[in-house]
């Protein structure tokens, strides 16, 4: 059995959040790569957020590419999505087009499964997305 991988990119939206609440950002197992939920933020304390919505899950695509990235993967060998959906409205048919509209545009005609649930997040999110990858390199 393969041993957990815990991979902590230290740039990128809320790079700081995982040490300070004793998270990884990502788990690798095996060719499995699992992420932790990500907001569209874009500074390292996960507080800054962009004034749109379509900025601010295109932020949150950003961030969750970056941890692929650094786990050894890409978003067109995402097989899994999760998508949490809070503010006001919660779970609109705005968000899930622009979620629909992201995954289109970064999948490269690949199509993992997807689940969208309306949720109270934290502080100014509107958004968290988690997603589950197989690795494509070594992290």
């Amino acid at each position: 059995m393969s041993e957990p991988q815990y991979i902590d990119p230290q740039s990128g939206g809320g790079a700081r959040l995982g040490a300070a609440y004793g998270y990884s950002k990502a788990v690798r197992v095996g060719d499995l790569i699992f992420t932790a939920g990500q907001g569209g933020y874009s500074d390292p304390d996960g507080k800054v957020f962009p004034e749109s919505l379509e900025d601010e899950i295109a932020q949150c695509f950003d961030n969750i590419g970056g941890i692929l990235e650094a786990s050894g993967s890409n978003w067109p060998s995402v097989i899994s999505v999760r998508a949490f959906h809070g503010g006001e409205d919660g779970f609109t048919d705005e968000a899930d087009g622009l979620v629909g509209a992201q995954l289109l545009q970064r999948m490269e005609g690949r199509r993992p499964t997807w689940t969208g649930v309306g949720a109270q997040l934290a502080g100014r999110m509107r958004i968290e997305i988690e997603v589950v990858a197989v690795a494509t390199r070594p992290a």
